[in-house]
C-alpha cells in the first residue's frame, strides 16, 4: 500500500504535482475490490501437470545410473553433458 510520505515524496521530486496527492491517496485507500489484486500468490512454474513429477524422476533415476558406472577421472563429464542437454531439451 502507498502510504502519503510516499507520495508526498514523489511530488518532490516532480513526478507528480502536489495538488494530486490527496486524491489519489483517496483513490488508493478506497475499499474499492476491483482495485484489490486476484490472486497474489505466484502460480508455480516447475509443476504444471503430473508429467513433469514423471520427468523429475526419470533425471533422478539417469543420475543414480550414471553414478552406479563407477566412472574415473574426467569419464563423468560426458555423462554429465548428456545430463545437462536433456534436461535443457526437456525443460523447453
Amino acid at each position: 500500500m502507498i502510504s502519503k510520505t510516499q507520495l508526498q515524496q514523489a511530488a518532490d521530486q516532480q513526478i507528480i504535482r502536489p495538488d494530486q496527492i490527496e486524491p489519489l491517496f483517496e483513490f488508493l485507500t478506497s475499499s474499492d475490490s476491483s482495485l484489490a489484486p486476484v490472486n497474489s500468490e505466484e502460480p508455480l512454474k516447475f509443476i504444471r501437470s503430473f508429467g513433469d513429477v514423471f520427468i523429475t524422476l526419470g533425471i533422478v533415476l539417469l543420475v543414480i545410473s550414471i553414478h552406479q558406472m563407477d566412472l574415473n577421472g574426467y569419464a563423468y563429464l560426458l555423462p554429465a553433458g548428456a545430463l545437462v542437454l536433456l534436461s535443457e531439451w526437456l525443460v523447453r
